[in-house]
């Protein structure tokens, strides 16, 4: 059985495999994602590093409002990359910025399929 706080960033990665195989498909078919699917996915991404965030907090017993996990599913490009910063410096805002880098990956993989096809 996995840690508990390794559950979000298993849920990260399976989010990215997921979005990837969707997207390269999608180019595949001559298709697009449509709007709803690619919000849900934008979403339920962001559900995921909000909630990575507040287990990481939790285990380090950083304190924050209430609200942080909400502001953090709203403003996650922003506040990640500070709150890692904020957790293990220079480190942890390449992290932050690795997580960013890491929303764009399906995209990247069907711009990398459309090109191969073409």
């Amino acid at each position: 059985m996995l840690p508990a706080h390794r559950l979000p960033v298993v849920a990260i990665a399976v989010l990215v495999g997921v979005g990837a195989i969707g997207h390269a498909y999608a180019v595949f078919r001559g298709a697009d994602i449509s709007r709803g699917s690619g919000e849900l996915w934008y979403y339920c991404f962001s559900y995921s590093v909000a909630w990575w965030v507040e287990v990481d907090r939790k285990a380090k017993r950083i304190t924050a409002p209430f609200e942080y996990s909400a502001f953090m599913f709203f403003a996650w490009p922003l506040l990640a990359p500070w709150y890692f910063f904020k957790c293990q410096r220079w480190r942890g805002f390449a992290l932050g910025v690795g997580l960013i880098l890491l929303s764009y990956v399906p995209y990247a993989v069907a711009v990398a399929v459309y090109y191969v096809l073409d």
